[in-house]
């Protein structure tokens, strides 16, 4: 019996003129893998800058539970400061009529959904408030933390 080793082989194939069918899948293992690495620290970032685009409020605690917001909902946030900020950009009065007034025009129903961090004046959330309702907007809403 007779025990062949690795230089028969090599001298058999080029004999036979046969191709080297095996393909090596470790390359194609670590670019996989590499990319997997990408994709999940880009989505990382990504997540934090689009928590970070938008602006910090500490909502008031309440055990009434709200409604789901909606695609045409217009939210407003009130920072501590009593800046008015909408879509991650600060306005003043006349920038949020504009605004509110685009949003009436395309649903009457439109709910506008004031989120006042808990140190903003009272009369500060007012105004807002009272804006929307002059231009026809009843739906109006504040928005709250869950209590657990």
């Amino acid at each position: 019996m007779a025990i062949s080793g690795p230089q028969e082989r090599s001298e058999l194939d080029e004999d036979d003129g046969s191709i080297f069918a095996e393909i090596n899948v470790t390359p194609l293992v670590d670019v996989m893998l590499v990319l997997l690495i990408i994709f999940m620290v880009s989505t990382t970032i990504i997540t934090e800058e689009v928590q970070s685009a938008g602006i910090k409020v500490d909502l008031p605690k309440s055990s009434a539970k709200g409604g789901a917001i909606e695609q045409g909902d217009v939210i407003v946030a009130l920072t501590k400061e009593g800046q008015i900020v909408h879509a991650g950009e600060a306005l003043n009065l006349e920038q949020l009529k504009t605004i509110l007034e685009t949003a009436k025009a395309k649903n009457p129903k439109t709910v506008v959904i004031v989120q006042a961090d808990r140190e903003v004046q009272h009369g500060r959330v007012t105004e807002v408030l009272d804006l929307a309702r002059s231009l026809g907007l009843e739906q109006l809403a504040i928005a709250t933390e869950a209590s657990e």
